[in-house]
């Protein structure tokens, strides 16, 4: 079992290592254009952000709707059940 564990843990780093080691460089850049860059980056993960927020909140409508529905039909099943136990 340890040997198992020692090789699972030694193929996860090779994995990482592999991905650092893919990474690309990036251009150094000076000044105005590192200023600008960093202010187009910015706004750009704004956006991104607010389009996440949107579909986690359609999403969690959704969810408390199935909630909701979820709810009704265990009340439905607990009043058939109720009422299938007073027939017999």
């Amino acid at each position: 079992m340890n040997e198992l564990r020692k090789r699972t843990r030694t193929g996860n780093d090779r994995v990482t290592g592999a991905h650092a080691e893919e990474a690309p460089e990036l251009p150094k850049l000076a000044g105005d254009a590192a200023a600008t860059k960093i202010a187009e980056l910015q706004a750009e993960l704004e956006a991104i952000k607010q389009s996440h927020e949107a579909v986690v909140d359609k999403l969690n409508a959704k969810v408390d709707a199935l909630q909701a529905k979820n709810e009704s039909q265990l009340r439905e099943i607990r009043d058939l059940t109720s009422a299938l136990q007073w027939a017999y």
